[in-house]
């Protein structure tokens, strides 16, 4: 005899959507925003706490209900989220400042007022909906029809719950104060979309050397992603959050809006100080930039000139002033045959690297490397024995071939903020006076330099890249052929894009031939 299957023991979280408790919260969620909150009745601290605690009961059935939860660990799951977002956004600036960002991204215009005492009734009430909804989630499987009508009450309910304040607060509305030094106010009469991209921070910089033309020397592919506020008539907003600022003694965004141009900010804490902010007005005080729209509806912005800076023409440095190319650095690849060889081929390549067959002393294998260096005329060839190692110098690295006869000849090809050891002589990187700061793709902000030689026994010389090699000879008789590839002084880079070394200052690839007497 055939029997009926067994009762599925599955929950059903859209259920609860049903139940009078969420339904009442609700009614009671949407009457105490799109009412109560304006018309005066209750004093405003009661009305912010009925939305914390109807939005508490209304929230984790809608998110519950959007996973499609069908066990009570789903369902608990589902409120202990909704309860950590609350309290973080409570707790602490930052974290309000991203969830509005959020918000903002999907067009929800989201005023957070971090308040620590909202907890103390939001998370009971939240404990006492799921206890007093989990009932519902058992209940018997409905019709289509009804199953229609949860989806649509929860559609409402996501709205509701979001809708925290209206997208176009009527006047009067107040708005938390902000703590900043750079603010942004919308002294226009619509809400305003404000894009602001700060710097990325990989990015080092020579606040001294940026601060003569903030505008041309921060491209955009130096900042970061964009975070997006929706902005109400008459409120201001932090540029950027005083928590994440840091110590450094300059910042910088990247600002616009739908019809407002992009412009740079650049300022220095030094030059502003932090301090609260209304978050509603604008008085024209240092730090404060104003959004207005002229009389064709084209997008202004007022107040502070000393934060502000506008992009004018795009600047290309020609000459010796020009971005050197990265293309003509030295390089060595990333494995370097260290050791004893016999060369067993050199092989020039027409981009300017040559291909060297190093031969094992011991055995017949022989293993191939690549060294990339200007023109110059190498002291070893094919059948001679080398030693081929490694140096590094303070700020340096160098790759070393080296003829295994006596008096040595040796090849340094090197790269770094600093010159390697040369038998004594001294080697200066000198910024080229008359030339401006040059930007490259990657951001990078650099002065092109020569380098000068000289010192002890030696001569003195100045050589620029691309210029004929220079021959220094040694009263000892040691002479010393040295070209320059790289030459110049950054005053800003982003470290994850250029090439070169990690920081500012110094930026110098160089290969010297040294030959001793007596060859």
């Amino acid at each position: 005899m055939l029997r009926p299957a067994a009762p599925s023991h599955r929950l059903h979280a859209q259920r609860a959507l049903l139940h009078p408790l969420w339904l009442g919260s609700l009614a009671l969620l949407a009457m105490n925003d799109h009412w109560l909150k304006g018309a005066a009745i209750m004093p405003e601290l009661v009305t912010g706490k009925l939305s914390d605690i109807a939005g508490m009961i209304v929230a984790p059935a809608v998110l519950a209900t959007a996973l499609r939860v069908e066990t009570r660990r789903g369902w608990w799951l589902a409120h202990v989220a909704v309860g950590v977002v609350f309290t973080a956004i409570k707790l602490s600036p930052a974290c309000a400042a991203l969830w509005s960002a959020l918000m903002g991204g999907f067009g929800f215009a989201w005023a957070i007022v971090v308040d620590p005492t909202d907890i103390l009734v939001a998370i009971p009430a939240l404990v006492l909906g799921g206890v007093a909804l989990r009932s519902a989630l058992a209940t018997p499987a409905v019709r289509l029809a009804r199953r229609s009508a949860e989806a649509g009450l929860a559609g409402v309910g996501l709205l509701c719950s979001v809708a925290t304040s209206a997208p176009n607060p009527e006047p009067g509305t107040r708005f938390p104060e902000i703590f900043a030094d750079v603010w942004l106010h919308n002294g226009t009469e619509l809400p305003q979309v404000v894009r602001i991209r700060p710097l990325r921070t990989t990015v080092q910089l020579d606040c001294d050397a940026v601060a003569t033309d903030p505008a041309r020397l921060l491209p955009d592919v130096l900042f970061d992603a964009v975070q997006s506020w929706t902005v109400p008539p008459d409120a201001n907003i932090a540029v950027l959050d005083p928590e994440t600022e840091g110590d450094a003694r300059c910042f910088a965004a990247l600002v616009d809006a739908d019809d407002f141009a992009p412009v740079v900010l650049f300022w220095r804490p030094s030059q502003l100080g932090q301090r609260w902010i209304p978050g509603t007005g604008f008085d024209g005080s240092s730090g404060g930039i104003e959004l207005v729209l002229d009389e064709d509806g084209d997008g202004e912005y007022a107040g502070d000139d000393a934060v502000l800076f506008t992009r004018g023409e795009a600047v290309e440095l020609g000459g010796e002033c020009a971005v050197q190319d990265d293309a003509d650095r030295v390089d060595w690849g990333d494995t370097v045959p260290q050791g004893q060889f016999r060369i067993a081929a050199l092989v020039p390549g027409v981009d300017g690297c040559t291909a060297i067959d190093l031969a094992d002393v011991e055995d017949e294998g022989s293993r191939r490397m690549y060294l990339c260096m200007p023109a110059l005329l190498l002291p070893f060839g094919v059948d001679d024995d080398v030693v081929v190692r490694i140096e590094y110098g303070v700020q340096s690295e160098s790759i070393v071939i080296a003829t295994a006869s006596v008096p040595e000849q040796r090849l340094v090809v090197s790269r770094g903020a600093s010159a390697p050891v040369l038998d004594g002589l001294q080697v200066a990187v000198v910024p080229l006076h008359g030339c401006e700061l040059a930007v490259d793709d990657c951001g990078t902000a650099a002065r092109a330099a020569n380098v000068t030689l000289g010192g002890g026994s030696f001569p003195t010389a100045t050589i620029g890249v691309g210029d004929a090699p220079a021959v220094l000879e040694g009263e000892t008789g040691t002479r010393i052929t040295v070209a320059v590839a790289h030459a110049q002084v950054r005053a800003l880079v982003d470290t994850e894009c250029a090439a070169g070394p990690e920081g500012l200052g110094d930026d110098l690839e160089l290969a010297a031939v040294i030959e001793q007497p007596g060859t």
